[in-house]
């Protein structure tokens, strides 16, 4: 759901610690929510699945097992982006268990490596246009452009 407004009147995802399905457990109304998450924001397990990465590029609730990070990035992050960023953050899951969780404090120290302009500053530009080049991003174009994708014709 992307407008807040409609969201109220209908039903969004809820983000819990698991490794699978984007780390949603279940569609949930969002009038009976106390924090509605916006769009474009990275969540990781900190339980459960710990250390699982994911984008979520629509209004959601979470557990209390889901830590959310807000990029920093003027204007935002993007699905391209949010792909990227959740792929090289997956690489870190490997530092996690059930005895060492990804803890906020831990999780803020954790360094990770993006690709730089000529400025030494990210190339946001760079990571859109790799994931858009790989190819199960043309997925990504049809469902932003609400074409229907029917799978039985495959």
């Amino acid at each position: 759901c992307n407008d807040l407004e409609f969201c109220y009147e209908t039903l969004v995802n809820y983000v819990t610690a698991k490794g699978v399905n984007n780390g949603v457990l279940e569609i949930v109304n969002l009038r009976n929510q106390n924090k509605i998450e916006k769009p474009n924001l990275i969540t990781i397990a900190s339980n459960g699945s710990v250390g699982s990465v994911f984008f979520q590029n629509f209004y959601f609730v979470v557990s209390g097992d889901i830590l959310v990070f807000e990029p920093k990035k003027e204007g935002g992050i993007d699905e391209y982006i949010g792909i990227f960023l959740k792929t090289v953050m997956d690489r870190e899951k490997y530092k996690y268990s059930y005895g060492v969780k990804p803890g906020l404090d831990r999780v803020k120290k954790t360094t990770i490596q993006l690709p730089v302009d000529e400025e030494g500053l990210v190339n946001w530009d760079f990571m859109r246009e790799y994931v858009k080049s790989l190819p199960m991003a043309i997925f990504l174009d049809l469902l932003d452009s609400g074409i229907d994708i029917n799978y039985s014709e495959w």
